[in-house]
This record gives C-alpha cells, sequence and structure tokens, in this order.
C-alpha cells in the first residue's frame, strides 16, 4: 500500500470511529434540546437550548423540583421539557389554585403564576412505584400540556434529565 492510500485509509478510520463515538454520546449520554413553546417560562424560554443527560443510571436518582426531557404522551413524535412535582408513591391534589404533595402545599418559587388552574377533569392522582406527575414551570391557562391533562408519566417515558442551559450565551448556567 502506497503511503498516500494508508494516509487516505487512517484518515477515513478517524472520521467513522468520531462519527460513530459521536451517535453513541448523543444517543446514551448527552443530547441537545431546542425548546419550542412557553411551558417552561420564566425558567426556560422559547428558544433556549439545553443539555440533557441521557445515560440510565439518573432515573434511579430523579428528585423533586428535576427537570426533565420526556415522550410526549399526548403527541406521539415529540419530546417536552417539564419539571418533576411528585415521586413514585406520592398524592398529587390540585386545591384553592395550589399543588399538594402528600397533603402538603408544594412551595413553588419557580412558577410563572402563584396559582395553577385545573386543565383537565381530575383533581387527585395517586401515582404507582414507576410514575411521576410533571408540571410546566408557565401555570398560565393553555400555556403548559403536562400531568394536568395527560395524567402521571411512566419512568420508561422519560428521556433524560435537563441539566444546563447553554444558548443563549447570556443565560448560560445550571438548571
Amino acid at each position: 500500500m502506497t503511503e498516500k492510500a494508508r494516509s487516505f485509509f487512517e484518515w477515513i478510520v478517524v472520521i467513522v470511529v468520531a462519527v460513530a463515538l459521536a451517535l453513541v454520546l448523543r444517543n446514551f449520554v448527552i443530547s441537545t434540546t431546542h425548546v419550542d413553546g412557553n411551558s417552561m417560562n420564566p425558567t426556560i424560554e422559547n428558544g433556549d437550548r439545553i443539555f440533557v443527560n441521557r445515560m440510565g443510571f439518573f432515573k434511579d436518582r430523579l428528585k423533586r423540583g428535576n427537570i426533565i426531557e420526556l415522550h410526549a404522551p399526548d403527541k406521539p413524535g415529540r419530546d417536552y421539557i417539564k419539571r418533576i412535582v411528585a415521586l413514585p408513591g406520592d398524592t398529587v391534589e390540585l386545591k384553592n389554585n395550589k399543588v399538594y404533595v402528600n397533603g402538603q402545599q408544594l412551595e413553588e418559587d419557580y412558577t410563572s403564576s402563584q396559582i395553577t388552574l385545573v386543565s383537565g377533569d381530575k383533581t387527585y392522582w395517586e401515582l404507582s412505584e414507576d410514575e411521576y406527575f410533571v408540571l410546566g414551570d408557565n401555570r398560565l391557562p393553555r400555556e403548559s400540556n403536562d400531568s394536568r391533562i395527560f395524567g402521571p408519566i411512566h419512568k420508561k417515558a422519560i428521556v433524560g434529565r435537563a441539566f444546563l442551559r447553554y444558548f443563549p450565551f447570556n443565560k448560560i448556567g445550571i438548571l
């Protein structure tokens, strides 16, 4: 093999390995998401870009308050960004325009409004061992498709945990 052929072959190998590594990282480790919509205002705004941890072990470490990416139960092929407000085994109740988890009013300093309106027919949910209750931070009427509408989500629907906004640059920071 000539030196030119060997050099060309080496470059092909490097490019193939780089593409394979990028695909593995994007699909199984960290992905980027472009936020489309206002459901997480004021925390995350329309057009923001965020990094999402997609490694499977995070699912055993999810906490109330984490922001996650999930497969939209009401719109196949789409993903949503939402905040976990209740964990497996919890009860959730919407009353007096507030969110109650396990009978205690949830303190939420990240929402767009001091009130959380009922959006569907239900006001009370008991979560199973693999279910989470998620809400958008924008609690204004018709601004967020969330568990008030589609109910609790199953652990399998969770894509990853959002952890960093990287765009716009003047808002870079941990979520």
